[in-house]
């Protein structure tokens, strides 16, 4: 969703009207979420069923909600301090601080206010971690689970790492070694992470193909024919390391590979990896006219 400029100004000047709390009103407003919560009503219910209590837990249960809602407006400038630091990462500023309202709202329900902690610096955490999972959810089309999706950030962590450290892409042993998990966790990790294309792409050819063009065409080739095809003219033209980029690109004899699998597989850089290719499909264009489409 998508929101002005003018809304954003709005917000804040909202926000910034609301009256900042000192610790010992935040204290006391926390004792009264903790009485409500005493009675098993979360902060995070809007409307509580009054009929189930008595009048007197009633009044705790109102106080409660009052005392739920000033706390949340009194640390609604955390949210947007935090928010500001992922703008850059989208350009909708008021749905970042929506997904950071709502770790705040989690953190006010989870807070243990006889501890005397700070409740700031235990909100922080929650707001960010919502922000974070908000973005890789609305980033992807195919939604991961968020084991998968905080593994994932840890593996392309330690891939940058190692990559900065020894000047190449590590190998998957490697990174498992860093993560300390097993090779096949972070293999599964990897094949997780694929992109989604649109068939109607364009791609760069003069003829205008599209993705869909690509598509093995039953009345076309039958699957055996075309793949012994294809191999047998990697064989001919290519070198070993363009006939594997090749295969594992398009699934010739083996599945198909994203381009982070395909330079830890073979030691190479992205940027190889794409001049390889582009070299290697220029070859087979030039000496294979009858699989040029498939190229």
């Amino acid at each position: 969703m998508y929101y002005s400029k003018n809304s954003i100004q709005t917000y804040l000047k909202e926000i910034s009207n609301k009256q900042y709390l000192e610790h010992e009103e935040l204290y006391k407003l926390g004792e009264k979420i903790t009485a409500m919560k005493a009675l098993g009503v979360s902060p995070s219910l809007s409307k509580p069923d009054l009929s189930l209590y008595s009048e007197e837990e009633q009044e705790i249960i109102r106080e409660g909600m009052q005392a739920f809602v000033e706390f949340a407006e009194g640390n609604l400038r955390l949210v947007v301090s935090i928010a500001k630091k992922y703008n850059k990462k989208s350009s909708d500023f008021l749905n970042l601080i929506q997904l950071g309202n709502l770790g705040l709202i989690r953190a006010i329900d989870k807070f243990d206010f006889s501890t005397g902690y700070k409740f700031s610096t235990y909100a922080y955490w929650w707001i960010k971690q919502s922000i974070s999972r908000g973005l890789t959810n609305t980033g992807r089309t195919i939604r991961l689970p968020i084991h998968i999706n905080d593994r994932l950030d840890k593996i392309n962590r330690v891939i940058h790492k190692l990559t900065q450290k020894t000047g190449r892409t590590p190998s998957i042993s490697a990174i498992a070694r860093e993560c300390k998990i097993t090779p096949e966790e972070v293999q599964f990790c990897l094949d997780s992470d694929y992109k989604v294309s649109s068939l109607n792409i364009p791609l760069n050819t003069e003829e205008g193909t599209e993705i869909q063009d690509l598509i093995y065409d039953a009345e076309t080739f039958e699957t055996s024919e075309l793949t012994d095809k294809m191999a047998e003219v990697l064989e001919k033209f290519l070198t070993q390391r363009q006939q594997d980029i090749v295969r594992m690109t398009f699934g010739i004899r083996v599945r198909e590979h994203c381009q982070k699998e395909i330079c830890i597989t073979l030691g190479i850089s992205k940027e190889i990896l794409e001049s390889e290719l582009e070299t290697a499909l220029g070859i087979l264009r030039e000496n294979c006219k009858e699989l040029k489409n498939y190229f």
